[in-house]
């Protein structure tokens, strides 16, 4: 139960800090969009990590990992481009 509160702080921490550097750099299309892809990853590598520590990572969970990273990614591409 620890080791899971660690992890999920650590996931709000990594979106926290994504969400306030996205606001940061307001104005500057290229380093929110460059934000957004460091946080996707970073998303990844977090589920990635979590469920090896809990022995359940298989490769559909790789797979939605991933596929909610790139539909996250192609939206705020399609966002921040209009």
């Amino acid at each position: 139960m620890k080791m899971q509160l660690v992890h999920f702080i650590t996931l709000f921490l990594i979106l926290g800090f994504g969400i306030a550097t996205f606001f940061y750099a307001r104005g500057n299309a290229t380093a929110q969009f460059a934000t957004g892809v460091v946080t996707a990853v970073a998303y990844v590598c977090w589920g990635l990590l979590h469920h090896a520590a809990k022995k359940d990572l298989h490769a559909n969970v790789v797979v939605e990992y991933v596929l909610i990273a790139a539909i996250s990614i192609i939206v705020l591409f399609i966002v921040i481009r209009s």
